[in-house]
């Protein structure tokens, strides 16, 4: 916006510690946040732990932003309409979370781990909007869609082929972020909890699984599914 200035804040999403520094910083520095957008991402090709003992796609993906949003959420409050999205897709891959295995120490398919922190975020978004009703903070899932990015630079195989493949047909990084621009920016961007795409596949809705399974992974005891909404650049 014409008159603002911005301010660089690194963090490393792999290590909490270091996402803890960046609520910290932002609190002190700021006060109140009016929009957090959860956009940053990895899939690991090969099982790598992190300092804190974690598998890295399960941390980066999910633990940081759980981590990361919650810590902000008195300043998202203070702003009086503070707004988090969180990009997720190809959680409908997804079809039951390994709770006894969230590390991949029995089995770890790169892919796989992805997914399951994708469908992760759409538990955890819709846990965050029923937690912060009334708190002036209202949550989103947003779908990128098939965007062209470097995130599988580590693919290996007929997958590596796959993307020098499917280049021509992703989207470019201003289109895949127009729909998190959108629900970042808009005046109604619709109810809390919904899940955001600009072109969702007719009468979608969001895989809410088994409420054992929300309570899991949100630590919320599930109300009403999360809604799907529409929306366009």
């Amino acid at each position: 916006m014409p008159g603002s200035t911005v301010d660089g804040l690194g963090c490393d999403l792999s290590r909490m510690r270091s996402v803890r520094a960046l609520a910290a910083t932002v609190t002190d520095t700021h006060g109140r946040l009016d929009v957090l957008v959860n956009n940053a991402g990895t899939v690991m090709f090969e099982r790598l732990i992190t300092e804190d003992g974690l598998e890295t796609t399960f941390a980066v993906n999910h633990l940081a932003p759980f981590l990361l949003t919650t810590s902000l959420l008195p300043v998202l409050g203070a702003s009086g309409a503070g707004r988090v999205t969180v990009a997720s897709d190809n959680h409908e891959a997804i079809k039951k979370v390994p709770w006894d295995d969230l590390q991949g120490e029995r089995e770890y398919a790169p892919l796989q781990a992805y997914n399951r922190t994708k469908l992760m975020n759409v538990w955890f978004t819709g846990g965050l909007a029923r937690r912060t009703v009334g708190q002036g903070v209202s949550a989103y899932c947003v779908s990128p869609g098939f965007v062209r990015t470097r995130l599988a630079r580590g693919a290996r195989g007929p997958f590596a082929l796959f993307i020098r493949l499917a280049g021509p047909f992703q989207a470019g990084p201003d289109k895949g972020a127009a729909t998190t621009v959108h629900v970042a920016t808009a005046a109604d961007p619709g109810p809390s909890g919904g899940y955001c795409a600009s072109r969702p596949p007719p009468g979608a809705r969001l895989p809410v699984g088994t409420p054992a399974a929300r309570v899991r992974s949100t630590g919320v005891h599930p109300g009403t599914p999360v809604r799907v909404a529409t929306s366009g650049p």
